[in-house]
């Protein structure tokens, strides 16, 4: 009796399989690293943005104030009094407002400053600047803070017993404040603007020039940011000889 030979049917052998899952978990894999490897750029670049735009609000903010200083003469009423103070770390000048004049104080206090009250949140302004994108191992923050009081208190060195003071940046580098002012040095052709720090002299300056440097707390990188603010009121400072 003779046997009808069985068909061969085609199929896959355990060596093919393996082989065939190997290179499916290979490729798996990669694009898996790929995904996450985007995901994780595009978080950063996210929070880089933030600090960018907290770091632009901030500037606008300042920039505008000081543009609408104004120079007023407190010889008369009180002639221990400056209109304006510049300092390296702070600045107090004058500003209008609706109820009156009022004095307003930039400058950076540690994060347990108790008398702050309320923060500020702006929206998005581009204007140019300089920004450094700088790498830090170590970083200690400080707020950014505005303080404002009424020219009739200030006059008369009264403290309000709870002071206007807002934040408007809590993520301010130790010492990454810094206020420069324009001088006029030289004579005829060869007068240049120079920057200094410190003021000293009556009436309100031509120019300030604000640098801040803001972290990204999370990935410990510090944002150097200058702006310069030009003062229409204002006068250049005379440099000794």
């Amino acid at each position: 009796m003779n046997k009808t030979p069985r068909a061969h049917k085609p199929g896959f052998t355990l060596i093919e399989l393996l082989l065939a899952l190997s290179i499916f978990s290979v490729i798996a894999l990669s694009l898996y690293s790929t995904f996450a490897t985007g995901m994780t750029l595009s978080k950063r670049s996210e929070r880089t943005d933030e600090v960018y735009r907290q770091v632009r609000w901030t500037l606008e903010r300042v920039s505008l104030e000081l543009e609408r200083m104004v120079n007023y003469d407190l010889s008369g009423s009180a002639p221990d009094k400056l209109a304006f103070v510049g300092e390296a770390d702070q600045i107090v000048f004058i500003v209008p407002s609706d109820p009156g004049l009022k004095m307003v104080k930039y400058s950076l206090e540690p994060l347990e400053f108790g008398s702050v009250h309320k923060t500020l949140i702006g929206k998005h302004y581009k204007r140019n600047e300089d920004m450094v994108l700088l790498n830090e191992k170590s970083l200690t923050l400080n707020a950014f803070t505005r303080e404002e009081m009424d020219i009739v208190d200030y006059l008369s060195g009264k403290t309000p017993e709870k002071p206007n003071v807002s934040v408007l940046n809590s993520k301010v580098k130790q010492g990454g404040l810094k206020f420069l002012y324009a001088f006029r040095q030289g004579t005829g052709d060869e007068v240049k603007i120079i920057w200094k720090n410190q003021w000293g002299q009556k009436g309100i300056p031509a120019g300030v020039q604000v640098e801040l440097t803001f972290i990204d707390s999370e990935q410990k990188e510090a944002v150097s940011t200058r702006r310069n603010v030009f003062i229409p009121a204002g006068i250049l400072g005379e440099t000794s000889l």
